[in-house]
């Protein structure tokens, strides 16, 4: 149920989702009126946070670092306007991971799928032997505003889904559905 802890336990039970289309609007009128203070600083609001990592991004760098880290700029030089085009803002890059905000779930998921078959295009690294894989999952959720970043269980929740989402491919949490 609803106390399952882990992020397959939040797919299964669906916490935070609606159960009907007809929920789904009184649950969003009822998060968004509780999102009150300052959105700039200390404030809560909803928004959709994207999570992306390289897979096995440290044994990768062990092996080759510069060739490995070439190969993450050159990626970042392809998906970075993606994400922006989508509507997206990254607010945190974590060395081979971003956060990613969206002010709704049809852009986030669009943008998703669109830097996942970037990453999956052959011609993205050019002259290199280093193949980047990506995972990626998508939540919607209620965060705490400091400055430019995001922080609270929104981040959490979508940081450990991201973990479980397939490579190459997108997983998407039951409240984004």
């Amino acid at each position: 149920g609803a106390q399952e802890s882990g992020a397959k336990g939040l797919i299964a039970s669906g916490v935070g989702a609606p159960s009907s289309n007809g929920d789904f609007h009184a649950w969003l009128a009822s998060v968004q009126k509780a999102s009150t203070g300052n959105a700039a600083n200390g404030g809560r609001r909803l928004v959709v946070v994207v999570a992306f990592d390289v897979v096995n991004f440290s044994a990768l760098v062990e092996a080759d670092e510069e060739r490995v880290l070439g190969a993450w700029r050159t990626l970042r030089q392809a998906i970075d306007p993606l994400i922006t085009a989508g509507g997206g803002r990254i607010f945190k890059a974590l060395g081979d991971g971003l956060l990613v905000e969206f002010t709704g779930p049809v852009d986030a998921t669009r943008a998703a799928l669109a830097v996942q078959a970037a990453v999956a295009e052959p011609t993205l690294t050019p002259g290199t032997a280093v193949r980047l894989e990506l995972r990626c999952a998508i939540h919607m959720g209620e965060v705490t505003v400091e400055g430019t970043d995001l922080l609270g269980d929104g981040i959490n929740v979508v940081s450990r889904l991201q973990e479980h989402a397939p490579i190459g491919g997108v997983l998407v949490s039951a409240a984004v559905m």
